[in-house]
């Protein structure tokens, strides 16, 4: 999982507001849990970015704990001691996550190229400024595809998700369309 503190996406919010630009960022939440912490008198990074974040992440059902602090400062040393009831429910919460290598089904989304790679799979071109792929491996060596403002994608066989021979046949629809393709590694 992720633990961020006092966190925020964009140094445009301070001046701009909510920038839903960045913020089509956080759909990558749904492949990595998040416990993030906020005083809600944070001097530094103002408290609104994390309810935004929380309100957005709620509204993707993307696996996520808010812990606002009362009082809290940007530095919360003062409050999370070792004993507190938010550290103590971080070390619950950090022990019983287990970080999936292999998953079967994916959503990635990208700003940039640089930006482009997800567990298996690689945006390596874009039609204008953002990417999303929603993808789902299912027996038999089937493929679905779903894609968003993709010119060009990679799809790495990891041998724990697809059965790889000298000869494989994956099974792919893309965007509704079904199509077969013949690999040879």
């Amino acid at each position: 999982g992720l633990v961020p503190m006092a966190g925020g996406l964009a140094r445009e919010e301070f001046a701009l507001g909510e920038d839903d630009w960045y913020r089509f960022l956080q759909g990558n939440a749904r492949n990595l849990p998040i416990f993030f912490v906020h005083g809600d008198d944070d001097e530094v990074v103002p408290v609104r970015f994390d309810r935004w974040s929380e309100a957005r992440l709620k509204r993707l059902q993307a696996e996520h704990v808010y812990h606002e602090i009362p009082g809290g400062k940007h530095i919360l040393i003062g409050q999370l001691t070792p004993d507190s009831p938010v550290v103590t429910e971080l070390g619950t919460w950090v022990q019983a996550r287990v970080r999936d290598p292999h998953p079967a089904e994916l959503e990635h989304r990208a700003l940039g190229v640089y930006q482009g790679g997800a567990y298996w799979l690689q945006v390596e071109a874009m039609r204008g400024d953002q990417a999303r792929v929603v993808a789902k491996a299912r027996r038999g060596n089937k493929l679905e595809l779903e894609t968003r403002g993709v010119a060009s994608l990679r799809v790495f066989l990891d041998p724990e998700v697809f059965k790889v021979r000298s000869k494989t046949k994956l099974k792919l629809l893309l965007d509704g369309q079904a199509q077969a393709h013949v690999l040879r590694p």
